[in-house]
């Protein structure tokens, strides 16, 4: 999303245009947060022709209110994921 040729909001959505769409974050400028960009954002998105009939995921820590709204609800099962692993520590200098 851009206003004047800033970017100002962005929600990137992982999708197998199948079965699967993965709504991976809604990001708003704080300069630009309460004037209904995030939800119009998330409308666009929920709207969008490609991902209809898939099964829309979202995990996240906060505004669930906000995201209840759009017909998000707790899902029953616990989700599993595997951290990212942390980066190796400085590596022993080679020896000849």
């Amino acid at each position: 999303m851009f206003s004047q040729g800033q970017q100002i909001g962005f929600s990137p959505v992982i999708t197998d245009y199948s079965t699967l769409s993965y709504l991976c974050d809604v990001v708003i400028d704080p300069k630009h947060r309460g004037k209904g960009l995030g939800k119009w954002l998330i409308k666009c998105i929920l709207e969008y022709p490609a991902l209809e009939g898939t099964r829309v995921f979202l995990a996240t820590k906060d505004s669930h209110g906000l995201y209840e709204k759009f017909g998000f609800r707790k899902h029953p099962y616990d989700c599993l994921t595997i951290p990212p692993k942390e980066p190796p520590s400085e590596a022993p200098a080679p020896t000849s």
